[in-house]
């Protein structure tokens, strides 16, 4: 029996059985690694302006005991994966025959990112055995294959020179604010709009570049689609009130669709439409508190409402504690009054709860609901100002011994607190003049509106000094997070209300306009002002690299710079205009 020419026979029939292909292979090995073509084309009408490419092919064939296996394992050299590879990649065919001539076909598409991945896992082998999949077969998804190994391998000729790039490579070349990942496969056969059912079962490789797609490189091949995600749009309510507005939807490669709502719940629908409703209180705390809202009032209820459709507790299969949730969902609710009393806008990260934080929380409910005392042990080292910390959340917290012992707990942003540079009248401060860098981006209680108010409070030479520094602080702690929009507010309100107090200081104007800066291009009256400042006779050097930095006459601000002695030098480099210069430079 010549299995060679019953392996190319078969190959042949298969293909020309297909509507958007045509078999182009000889009956011999007449080139060193290819044994012929097939073409592809646009239309069933297999007109020569109808052809988008041609895939080359090999074909082996191979004795077997029985054609039930799903992939077979078969040897290919290191050289004919090179060659194949520097001519734009192969479909290698094996033939699986019988000694009773029954036939089945194995297949393994080589475009160019996946031979290099080869070469790569078996370098220092000359004949490593891959692994062939069985060849569909239905016609539309053996069209596909051969279609989408064009397709690909035309897009991944820059592979041909042996490298794959990754996404990190990519994303350095033209751009993270340029790039995006994208895929794209002929579906022959399948609903365009629920590509699903054939990404489940069939490769395909995804692709980084540009967004122009002018660029694109192959990132990954991907064999498979285990499962896939969409948000949907729509009004989840009970008791005529609503709770969510989206939902999560799954589908998964054995059929099964997993229905989540918020982080807590989950509906999962087997093949044969049957759903199975879970519940487990996850999320920080405000989606906690509307998870058991939205449970008690489903309970209520009887079920919920998806879009206007009911679904009952029959349907959802979930019994529920009600008396548990109430009393749970009333804790979580004194959280979250406390959390608002301190002013804390960001979510409280419950599941990162250790065992001390909700200690701290219930004495801090004690403390500030209740107006208890905190007690703590004896050999405790309480600081009068410091943090406790819950989780995610910093509190900035004032801690005042009394006489029996125990602590008063307040609110280091809403407790007034006097404070002066020298214990005398004339040097009164602000208690804010304390903070650091660290305190401004650390502390969740903190209130632009009582720092703003302290500060304006004083007025004394001593405490203008003062606010001045305090506000190259906060301008630091801006340049760090650029989302801290409150404290880039702060900052204006103060230097416009120095100004007021002292107008003859031209730092306070400059510092303004640092905060103007940072909000994007000086305005003309900006430009003017430091002009005028910068022609002043006895101006410093400060002062003036500190107005070229401002007019992004970098070099000029350089040269200014070098004429400090070295102790200036390096004071004016912790200073938050020289932040602006190191981003540019």
């Amino acid at each position: 029996m010549d299995i060679e020419k019953l392996a190319t026979s078969a190959i042949t029939n298969c293909i020309a059985g297909t509507d958007f292909l045509s078999p182009w292979i000889s009956e011999g090995d007449r080139e060193p690694s290819w044994d012929g073509f097939i073409y592809a084309y646009s239309n069933k009408n297999q007109a020569k302006k109808n052809l988008t490419g041609r895939a080359a092919v090999q074909v082996k064939g191979k004795l077997v005991k029985n054609v039930k296996k799903k992939s077979i394992q078969y040897p290919v050299s290191m050289v004919d994966l090179e060659n194949y590879r520097n001519d734009g990649g192969t479909i290698f065919f094996v033939v699986g025959i019988t000694s009773e001539l029954e036939e089945k076909i194995y297949y393994l598409a080589l475009p160019p990112f996946k031979i290099n991945q080869y070469l790569k896992i078996y370098k220092g082998k000359k004949t490593p055995s891959l692994t062939f999949s069985e060849l569909p077969e239905k016609k539309n998804d053996i069209e596909n294959i051969v279609i989408n190994f064009v397709n690909d391998s035309r897009k991944q000729a820059i592979a041909q020179n042996g490298k794959n790039w990754t996404i990190p490579e990519v994303e350095k070349l033209v751009g993270i604010e340029n790039m995006c990942l994208n895929f794209s496969v002929t579906c022959i056969g399948y609903d365009r709009n629920d590509p699903f059912p054939y990404l489940k079962n069939n490769e395909f490789y995804m692709y980084a570049g540009n967004k122009d797609n002018s660029i694109q490189f192959p990132v990954e091949h991907i064999e498979n689609i285990e499962v896939i995600t969409c948000e949907r749009e729509c009004v989840i309510s009970a008791q005529n009130k609503k709770f969510y507005d989206r939902i999560r939807v799954e589908r998964h490669r054995d059929g099964t669709i997993t229905v989540y709502i918020g982080k807590s719940i989950y509906i999962k629908y087997e093949k044969n439409g049957k759903g199975t409703f879970k519940y487990t209180l996850k999320g920080n705390l405000d989606e906690r508190i509307i998870t058991i809202k939205f449970m008690l009032a489903m309970y209520e209820d009887g079920g919920f409402y998806l879009d206007g459709t009911k679904f009952g507790f029959e349907q959802i299969q979930e019994k529920l504690d009600a008396d548990e949730h109430r009393e749970k969902l009333q804790y979580l609710n004194l959280v979250k009054e406390l959390l608002d009393k301190f002013g804390v806008n960001k979510p409280l990260e419950v599941d990162n709860l250790s065992e001390k934080n909700e200690k701290d929380i219930r004495m801090l409910i004690d403390t500030q609901l209740y107006g208890k005392r905190a007690s703590f042990q004896e050999n405790d080292d309480i600081p009068e100002v410091g943090y406790i910390s819950i989780a995610n959340i910093n509190l900035l917290v004032m801690c005042t011994k009394m006489e029996d012992g125990t602590y008063l707990l307040e609110d280091f942003f809403r407790k007034e607190i006097g404070c002066s540079m020298d214990k005398t009248p004339s040097t009164q401060t602000s208690q804010y003049s304390l903070m650091s860098v660290e305190d401004y981006l650390k502390a969740d209680n903190f209130s632009q509106e009582m720092v703003e108010e302290s500060f304006k409070k004083h007025k004394n030479i001593s405490h203008y000094s003062q606010t001045n520094f305090s506000v190259l602080n906060i301008l630091n702690a801006y340049d760090r997070d650029n989302s801290r929009s409150d404290l880039i507010d702060l900052a204006e309100h103060l230097y416009e209300w120095l100004i007021s107090e002292q107008p003859e200081e031209d730092i306070y104007q400059i510092n303004l306009i640092q905060c103007h800066k940072r909000r994007g291009t000086l305005s003309d009256k900006d430009v003017l002002k430091l002009n005028e400042i910068g022609r002043k006779a006895d101006i410093t050097k400060a002062l003036l690299a500190g107005i070229q930095i401002l007019l992004e006459n970098y070099q000029l601000a350089t040269i200014y710079l070098e004429q400090l002695d070295e102790l200036d030098r390096k004071e004016f480099e912790n200073y938050p205009i020289y932040n602006l210069m190191k981003q540019e430079t």
